[in-house]
C-alpha cells in the first residue's frame, strides 16, 4: 500500500471516529421525525418531544436550527453527505439494517462481525425498527439485499402455493 493510500485510510479512520457520533444520532434524528406524523412535528417549538433524549445538544440544536429555517427535510440528505465525506476516496459501503424489534448490543456486534468479513471493516451501520416485519432483520448494504425476515419468508411461501 502507497505511503498516501496508508495516510488516507488513517485519515479516514479518525474522520469517522470523530464524525460517527454525529451521523448516528443524526440518523436517530431521522427516524424518530420519519416516524412522527403531522405539521407538529414539523414545528421548530415542538421538535425537542420529537426526539430521542439521547441525542446530543450539539444534534438537537442542528435538528432544531434545520426546523426554524424550513430544512428539516433536508435531514436525510445530509446524512448521506456525511457517510460519503467519511468514506471519501475508500470504499466504505453503509449497511442499513431493519429489524423488527431492537437489538441487544450482542445482536448487534454479532451481526456486524458477520457483515464485516462479508463486506470490509470499514461498514458503518445504520439501524431501524420496522415492527411490520413480524420478526428476523434486513440488511441493504448497497445495491445487495439480505432479507431474512418473517414477512419475506412468508411472502416466499404465499407464492409458492399460489403460484
Amino acid at each position: 500500500m502507497s505511503t498516501s493510500r496508508v495516510s488516507s485510510t488513517y485519515a479516514r479512520a479518525v474522520l469517522r471516529e470523530a464524525l460517527g457520533p454525529w451521523v448516528e444520532d443524526l440518523r436517530a434524528a431521522a427516524r424518530s421525525l420519519r416516524a412522527s406524523t403531522g405539521d407538529s412535528a414539523r414545528d421548530p417549538a415542538r421538535i425537542a418531544q420529537t426526539l430521542p433524549l439521547t441525542l446530543r445538544p450539539e444534534v438537537r440544536r442542528l435538528v432544531q436550527l434545520l426546523a426554524r429555517e424550513g430544512d428539516l427535510d433536508r435531514l436525510p440528505d445530509i446524512v448521506q453527505e456525511l457517510d460519503a465525506l467519511i468514506s471519501e476516496g475508500g470504499e466504505t459501503n453503509v449497511a442499513q439494517v431493519t429489524s423488527a424489534v431492537e437489538l441487544t448490543p450482542e445482536e448487534r456486534q454479532a451481526l456486524e462481525t458477520k457483515l464485516r468479513q462479508r463486506f470490509g471493516q470499514d461498514l458503518l451501520f445504520d439501524y431501524e425498527v420496522d415492527p411490520s416485519l413480524l420478526g428476523g432483520v434486513r440488511v441493504r448494504v448497497g445495491d445487495m439485499v439480505i432479507d431474512g425476515t418473517v414477512a419475506a419468508r412468508l411472502g416466499a411461501l404465499r407464492e409458492r402455493i399460489v403460484g
